[in-house]
């Protein structure tokens, strides 16, 4: 049976009002956070002294209630949005219907995406994580690094999308923007929030594979100074 009209109404607000709060912003976050990931050391203290380093039991309370519920939530309205929505981009090319097909497939895509990252790293090994954030997750990365690489940047192309044009959707289900024009221009500033929260997704799983973690970096300048101190010294102190 379906929802009466009100409901519908009031579900599509919440859908809408979960997408941004919380899930946007924990997007927008995890994308900082990550563009860490050029300074190992910064990035680790921000993940286990700021994030993972919280009591315990805050911790789980905020990943239940201000992540798990809300993204469950969001996922269930939307597969049954999709399922009961019609898609006229065939019939009428509007970058509107484009974007509202866009919207559903990158759903699809970030669920799958954010399915296999929670189960690589916060299922599969979270005593790593906990031990060196940096270290665990370009492990990871680097076990598969061509397939990886591809998802990433497929998962992290489509939330960003998810999230900017959903951001869109939001102000206008919520009346916060009214009329053609200042829709256009909302429109403008959300496709700048979709370019810029995936850009500082590339920039941080960039710097995952490019760059070593701490140990190794102290190691090697370790081995540069001894091999300069040794060339450097005169031949008759030998």
């Amino acid at each position: 049976m379906a929802p009466r009209p009100e409901t519908q109404f009031l579900l599509r607000r919440l859908h809408s009002l979960s997408g941004v709060i919380p899930i946007g912003v924990f997007l927008a976050e995890h994308m900082f956070t990550n563009s860490f990931s050029h300074q190992p050391e910064t990035y680790n203290f921000i993940v286990q002294k700021m994030i993972l380093g919280m009591p315990m039991p805050v911790f789980r309370s905020m990943e239940i209630g201000i992540l798990a519920i809300p993204i469950l939530f969001h996922v269930a309205l939307g597969i049954h949005f999709t399922r009961t929505s019609s898609v006229n981009q065939h019939q009428y090319s509007y970058p509107k219907n484009w974007a509202y097909l866009l919207q559903r497939i990158t759903g699809i895509i970030t669920v799958f995406f954010l399915l296999y990252h929670v189960i690589a790293l916060r299922i599969m090994q979270p005593d790593a994580v906990h031990a060196d954030p940096f270290l665990a997750t370009k492990n990871h990365l680097l076990a598969n690094a061509e397939l990886n690489a591809v998802i990433y940047t497929v998962g992290i192309a489509a939330a960003s999308f998810h999230f900017g044009n959903g951001l869109w959707t939001f102000l206008v289900t919520w009346g916060i923007i009214v009329g053609r024009q200042t829709q256009k221009m909302a429109h403008v500033a959300c496709l700048g929030v979709w370019l810029g929260v995936m850009s500082l997704g590339f920039y941080g799983l960039f710097g995952f594979y490019v760059t070593q973690p701490p140990a190794v970096q102290a190691s090697d300048a370790h081995v540069t100074d001894g091999a300069t101190n040794k060339d450097s010294t005169p031949p008759g102190d030998h």
